[in-house]
Order: structure tokens, then C-alpha cells, then sequence
């Protein structure tokens, strides 16, 4: 599955929408815009739907980034709200999931055209928001501030700072920089609505649409609570699913990392700002691994490697270790027994180090006293 099929899929499904409402259009290239974009915005809403954990989880991704970026910069007031939202993540997510759910509909249905137009606006500005920050920090280098444009160097895609931007939560992983475009794509369409919100079709009488409207609204809501509080999702697309064997999938990544070869070197002279593109065999060449030195000025910037033949999961960080920091990962990953693991994820305690010293033997100095030859002698003895 790629962002194209689901467009495809996406496209014909406005179509469809469009031709069985053909009589109502007032303008049919509009009708199948707004299908096409409604179609798009309720599947995207109910794949996040199925798992609202994983969207939260990136949100506090976000709000990490965000509060450390604000946190260097005259902005820093702006700072503390992050910690904050991240606390919240959760029903926050819910809200962002229902909402792009009901616009979707909203779209679809026609109704309350104006307020719709402007939120679809909203939202897609919300979006591009997101997806263009972490696609710019591409162009950031480590231990560069966001905001400090003029640090600013080439685009190394390993630079961004969220590499999944979960549109469509774990159902498909899009990078932030084919999101970013995806949203620029959209944003003419959200101001076309806001222009031209009186050609909508409108489908059913007024009444209608909104009981459908806020019918959505309470089923979306009750949908995101059974995956997230009441169940498990009704369909995982989580790594660590129900019949996966974490031993063998983790295996299984760490083999195909292991087997990318790097296909060519970028390079920059920090001192000329010269930039030079390499093969692998070129660099590796001694006489150009000497003229490209850095001594020489050059650097490292990025590299085109072969694609990785098994994508990389979260089953790749996957790592259990003691309080004394004692890895035992494999042991556990190879255990032919059932094993029972207690996991809280708000377990509240404090930690303290207190040195206590046990004796392993007990004795007891004694003084004995006697006569011997008339005279008082004493003896000490240890007693166990």
C-alpha cells in the first residue's frame, strides 16, 4: 500500500459519490472535490481512529520537539504549554480524530457550507503546520536551533526530528517531507471552498444533515474510546500485534540494516562551502579519501543507501533491562516458557541508595580469671 493507491482509491470512491448524486450538483467538478476530499478525510480519521494511543504518542513526539525548540528562543514563554498538552495527549488526539471525521462528512453532506469551508481551512493550515516543521528540520543540523535559519545547511532527511507524521496512523507510515506535500496539495482546495462555499451540493434537507452530522460525532467519539480504554484496536496495525514473534521479526530488521550499502557520499567543504557528490567506491578509493579528508575541510553530509529490504519497527528498539541496567532481552526472547510481564505505565515511586552492613558472624570478648600458683591470672576468650 502507497499514498498513490490510496489516492486512487480515494478518487474513485468521489467518483462514485459523485455520480449517484449527479442531479443535485450545482457544480459537478466541485461535488467531486468535495467527495474526494471527504472520502479522504473519514478514512484518515477512522485508521487513526482504530488506534488513538498511537496518535497521542505522536503528538507528545511533537510537543517534545516543539517545547525544546520555543524552549532556546525569545519565544520561551510559549514553552510550558507543551508539557502541558502532552499531558493531555490523548483527548486531544480524540478531539483532532473526531474532528477530521465529521469535516469529512460535513463536506460530503453539503452541510452548513461556510462554517465547513473555514473549518477544512483550519485544519489543513493545522496540518501543513506540523508536516512543513518536521520536513524543515531536515535542513537543520544537530545542536541547531530551529529558528536560527541562518545555521541553516543541506537537507539531510536522518535530521528531522519527527520521522513519521501518523496521518494515517500505523495503517500506512508516510514520511513528514510526502505529508508536507500532500497538505500543500490540499491547501488550494481548502481556499477554493472558502471562495466558492455557496456551490457546494448539499445532500437531504437541512434536518437531516445535522442529525447525520452529530450521529457521526457520537459514534466517532464512542469508537475512539472502545479502542483506546475498552479493548484492543478492533484492527491492529501495531508492531507488536497479537502472533507476531518479536525474536524473529527483530531478527529480521536488524538483518536488513545490516545489509544496506551505502551507494553514494555528499560531501561539503565547510571552508569553501564546495559541495561534491561521491560513489561508494570513489570515496573509499584511498587517493580520494585523502583529497576529500577533513583535514581538507570536507564533511560528511549524507548518503544514498540501497533500500531496506525489511522496514524498521519499533520491535527494533525493543529492550527490557534491569534496575542495575543488566540487559536481558535475549534471555527473555528466548525462553521457551510462558513468561508474565506486569507493565505500568504510571507507576509512581522514589528511589533511594542505603548502605547497610550485615555481620555473618557474632562473638562476644570475655575476661577469665583464675589462680594459678597462688597468683591471679587472667585469660580472653572469644565466644561464638
Amino acid at each position: 500500500m502507497t499514498i498513490w493507491t490510496l489516492l486512487i482509491g480515494f478518487a474513485i470512491g468521489g467518483g462514485i459519490l459523485t455520480a449517484l448524486t449527479w442531479a443535485k450538483h450545482r457544480n459537478h467538478f466541485q461535488a467531486f472535490l468535495q467527495n474526494f476530499t471527504g472520502v479522504w478525510f473519514i478514512f484518515s480519521g477512522v485508521v487513526k481512529a482504530i488506534d488513538p494511543q498511537g496518535t497521542a504518542l505522536k503528538m507528545v513526539d511533537y510537543f517534545t520537539e516543539f517545547e525544546s525548540t520555543f524552549e532556546a528562543t525569545w519565544l520561551k514563554f510559549i514553552a510550558p504549554m507543551f508539557p502541558f498538552l502532552a499531558k493531555y495527549a490523548l483527548g486531544f488526539a480524540i478531539f483532532t480524530i473526531v474532528l477530521e471525521i465529521i469535516i469529512g462528512v460535513l463536506l460530503i453532506l453539503g452541510h452548513r457550507t461556510k462554517f465547513t469551508s473555514w473549518l477544512f481551512l483550519g485544519i489543513m493550515a493545522f496540518f501543513t503546520a506540523l508536516t512543513g516543521y518536521t520536513h524543515f528540520t531536515g535542513y537543520v543540523p544537530d545542536g541547531v536551533n530551529f529558528f536560527a535559519f541562518s545555521k541553516w545547511g543541506e537537507y539531510v532527511a536522518t535530521n528531522m526530528k519527527v520521522t513519521d507524521c501518523g496521518c494515517f496512523g500505523d495503517f500506512l507510515k508516510l514520511s513528514p517531507t510526502t505529508s508536507f506535500y500532500k497538505d500543500i496539495a490540499l491547501m488550494p482546495v481548502a481556499v477554493f471552498f472558502v471562495w466558492h462555499y455557496r456551490r457546494f451540493t448539499q445532500l437531504f434537507k437541512m434536518r437531516i444533515r445535522a442529525t447525520l452530522g452529530w450521529l457521526t460525532v457520537a459514534v466517532s467519539i464512542v469508537f475512539c474510546f472502545y479502542n483506546a480504554f475498552w479493548n484492543e484496536p478492533i484492527v491492529d496495525f501495531r508492531p507488536f500485534k497479537n502472533g507476531v514473534n518479536i525474536r524473529e521479526q527483530k531478527k529480521a530488521e536488524e538483518k536488513a540494516r545490516a545489509d544496506v550499502k551505502i551507494l553514494t557520499w555528499k560531501l561539503k567543504n565547510q571552508k569553501t562551502g564546495e559541495l561534491v557528490t561521491l560513489s561508494n567506491d570513489d570515496y573509499m578509493g584511498k587517493k580520494m579519501y585523502e583529497k576529500y579528508s577533513t583535514d581538507a575541510g570536507w564533511k560528511v553530509f549524507d548518503q544514498i543507501k540501497t533500500t531496506v529490504a525489511v522496514p524498521t519497527t519499533k520491535i527494533s528498539d525493543f529492550s527490557i533491562e534491569t534496575l542495575a541496567g543488566d540487559d536481558f532481552t535475549d534471555s527473555l526472547l528466548t525462553e521457551k516458557n510462558y513468561t508474565f510481564l506486569v507493565v505500568s505505565g504510571k507507576m509512581k515511586s522514589t528511589m533511594s541508595k542505603q548502605i547497610v552492613a550485615i555481620p555473618d558472624s557474632v562473638f562476644r570478648t570475655d575476661t577469665l580469671r583464675k589462680k594459678v600458683g597462688g597468683r591471679d591470672t587472667f585469660t580472653l576468650t572469644k565466644v561464638f
